[in-house]
Protein backbone atom coordinates (compact mmCIF):
# COMPACT_ATOMS: atom_id res chain seq x y z
CA UNK A 1 0.00 0.00 0.00
CA UNK A 2 2.90 2.20 -0.23
CA UNK A 3 1.83 4.50 -2.83
CA UNK A 4 -1.20 5.24 -0.06
CA UNK A 5 1.10 6.79 2.37
CA UNK A 6 1.99 10.43 2.48
CA UNK A 7 4.94 11.83 4.43
CA UNK A 8 2.90 14.54 5.59
CA UNK A 9 1.25 14.11 9.52
CA UNK A 10 -1.70 16.35 8.01
CA UNK A 11 -2.11 13.87 4.86
CA UNK A 12 -5.90 13.93 3.03
CA UNK A 13 -7.87 10.69 3.44
CA UNK A 14 -7.44 7.97 1.70
CA UNK A 15 -3.70 8.78 3.08
CA UNK A 16 -2.09 7.93 6.31
CA UNK A 17 0.93 8.66 7.37
CA UNK A 18 2.70 5.88 9.34
CA UNK A 19 4.31 8.10 12.50
CA UNK A 20 0.04 8.83 13.10
CA UNK A 21 -0.97 5.40 12.24
CA UNK A 22 1.76 4.37 14.98
CA UNK A 23 0.41 7.35 17.69
CA UNK A 24 -3.30 6.08 17.02
CA UNK A 25 -2.08 2.64 17.30
CA UNK A 26 -0.45 3.27 20.62
CA UNK A 27 -3.15 5.63 21.80
CA UNK A 28 -5.49 3.22 21.40
CA UNK A 29 -3.77 0.11 23.33
CA UNK A 30 -4.22 -2.06 20.48
CA UNK A 31 -1.32 -4.03 21.32
CA UNK A 32 -2.51 -5.15 25.01
CA UNK A 33 -5.82 -5.97 23.35
CA UNK A 34 -4.45 -8.52 20.85
CA UNK A 35 -4.27 -12.31 22.83
CA UNK A 36 -0.40 -12.36 21.44
CA UNK A 37 1.04 -8.68 21.50
CA UNK A 38 3.54 -9.84 18.40
CA UNK A 39 4.65 -7.72 15.34
CA UNK A 40 2.62 -10.30 13.10
CA UNK A 41 -0.93 -10.10 15.26
CA UNK A 42 -1.00 -6.09 15.27
CA UNK A 43 -0.53 -6.31 10.97
CA UNK A 44 -3.11 -9.27 11.49
CA UNK A 45 -5.73 -6.97 13.30
CA UNK A 46 -4.50 -3.71 11.14
CA UNK A 47 -5.50 -5.95 7.79
CA UNK A 48 -8.16 -7.56 9.77
CA UNK A 49 -9.85 -3.76 10.42
CA UNK A 50 -9.14 -2.59 6.74
CA UNK A 51 -11.32 -5.91 5.30
CA UNK A 52 -14.36 -4.58 7.69
CA UNK A 53 -14.21 -1.13 6.37
CA UNK A 54 -13.74 -2.63 2.66
CA UNK A 55 -16.92 -4.75 2.99
CA UNK A 56 -18.73 -1.35 3.62
CA UNK A 57 -21.36 -0.64 0.93
CA UNK A 58 -21.73 2.65 -0.91
CA UNK A 59 -24.73 3.74 1.51
CA UNK A 60 -22.51 2.73 4.72
CA UNK A 61 -19.63 5.40 3.57
CA UNK A 62 -22.22 7.89 3.23
CA UNK A 63 -23.32 7.55 6.22
CA UNK A 64 -20.21 7.48 7.81
CA UNK A 65 -18.54 10.21 5.60
CA UNK A 66 -21.57 12.33 4.58
CA UNK A 67 -22.50 16.21 5.62
CA UNK A 68 -25.49 17.53 6.70
CA UNK A 69 -28.68 15.82 7.43
CA UNK A 70 -28.87 14.17 4.45
CA UNK A 71 -25.65 12.63 4.77
CA UNK A 72 -24.42 13.83 1.34
CA UNK A 73 -20.83 12.66 0.22
CA UNK A 74 -18.62 16.15 -1.19
CA UNK A 75 -16.54 15.73 -4.28
CA UNK A 76 -13.69 15.52 -1.83
CA UNK A 77 -14.83 12.53 -0.11
CA UNK A 78 -16.29 10.48 -3.36
CA UNK A 79 -12.83 11.30 -4.85
CA UNK A 80 -11.14 9.58 -1.30
CA UNK A 81 -13.59 6.29 -1.49
CA UNK A 82 -12.59 5.97 -5.23
CA UNK A 83 -9.30 5.68 -4.69
CA UNK A 84 -9.61 3.72 -1.59
CA UNK A 85 -11.44 1.50 -3.45
CA UNK A 86 -9.14 1.90 -6.53
CA UNK A 87 -5.65 0.94 -3.71
CA UNK A 88 -7.75 -1.63 -1.58
CA UNK A 89 -6.77 0.54 1.54
CA UNK A 90 -9.64 2.13 3.90
CA UNK A 91 -8.26 3.00 6.80
CA UNK A 92 -7.23 6.64 5.92
CA UNK A 93 -10.86 6.89 5.62
CA UNK A 94 -12.13 6.14 9.20
CA UNK A 95 -10.69 9.53 10.80
CA UNK A 96 -12.90 11.22 12.77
Amino acid sequence: YSEMFSSSSRCHAPHLNVDVLRDDLFRHDVMQRLPTPTASALLDWILEQNAKLAELDDEDWRKILGKGKKKELSAASMKALNKAKLHGLFLGLDQR
